[in-house]
């Protein structure tokens, strides 16, 4: 090869390789800018999960609290209608503690009937209504 043919080959060469030096330094500047928008949205995500990682912690502790102290004063209603069982006499008040320990006895269990049945009926059956119908709909459109 003639000098001339070289020195033009080699010019050509080094374009072509600037050139695509270039397109990789875009690819790596859009690259990065993909990564970096990853990660702040990875880093919402985090931060978002954390709090409500921390609200559900504050509503256990709030309803085992809220538990807690219904279930100590049921106790507490139910030592002293012992205490007066065992004490042999009856008095006015001791039946009037026993209708109203009875009554709230009875309406906590109802109250935890009720909350265990909205909870079932709101968490597992009417969503799964919703999406049976939903599906139905839809593959009554598409396929029939």
């Amino acid at each position: 090869m003639k000098p001339e043919e070289l020195s033009k080959l080699s010019g050509s060469l080094e374009e072509y390789n600037k050139s695509l030096l270039d397109k990789l330094n875009e690819q790596t500047k859009a690259t990065n800018k993909v990564y970096d928008e990853l990660k702040k949205f990875n880093e919402r995500i985090d931060k978002d999960k954390q709090e409500q990682e921390q609200l559900d912690k504050k509503k256990q502790d709030e309803n085992q609290e809220k538990k807690q102290n219904s279930d100590e004063i049921l106790e507490e209603l139910k030592n002293l209608s012992k205490l007066t069982e065992e004490n042999g006499k009856k008095t006015e008040t001791d039946e009037k503690i026993e209708k109203i320990v009875s009554k709230v006895e009875k309406d906590y269990d109802l109250y935890h009937m009720q909350a265990n049945v909205i909870t079932f009926y709101g968490v597992i059956v009417i969503p799964g209504l919703l999406l049976f119908f939903f599906i139905y709909h839809l593959l009554k459109q598409f396929i029939f």
